[in-house]
């Protein structure tokens, strides 16, 4: 047997006899909550903890022509919104409010979604945080 075989047998056995890896399971998805601005008023207020690679899911009901506005509040500022149309499109990736917070001009009509996530930077250090988010409709 040549040595090239002989080492190419050797890595087969090595490989075939070898453990797997410990992979960690992804963290369980969250239900999404739902906004209702058709009871109750136009504003609403969104306290919860937001942990990596689990964002929170917030949905909402509204009509082309309407105006969301967002301020959200974290500590460290380590949280990012992400916005979905009602056709599927991320419309919004990565965004921070401002101190005068964050204006949506919604151009669909339907079911938009927003994700509350950890920052890339912070999910891969671990860190989870903690938000206060205020959501206001204007028709």
């Amino acid at each position: 047997m040549s040595m090239r075989r002989a080492a190419a047998l050797a890595l087969v056995v090595a490989l075939a006899t070898t453990a797997p890896a410990h992979a960690v399971a992804p963290p369980v998805p969250r239900d999404a909550i739902e906004i209702d601005f058709r009871t109750g008023g136009d504003e609403r207020i969104v306290e919860d903890v937001v942990r990596p690679y689990q964002p929170l899911e917030l949905t909402w009901r509204a009509d082309a022509g309407a105006v969301l506005l967002l301020w959200l509040a974290d500590a460290d500022r380590s949280l990012v919104l992400h916005v979905v149309t009602p056709s599927g499109t991320r419309w919004i990736e990565g965004a921070q409010s401002g101190p005068d917070g964050l204006r949506l001009n919604l151009a669909e009509s339907g079911v938009h979604r927003l994700l509350v996530a950890v920052s890339a930077d912070a999910a891969r250090a671990g860190k989870a945080a903690a938000f206060r988010l205020r959501m206001k409709l204007l028709r």
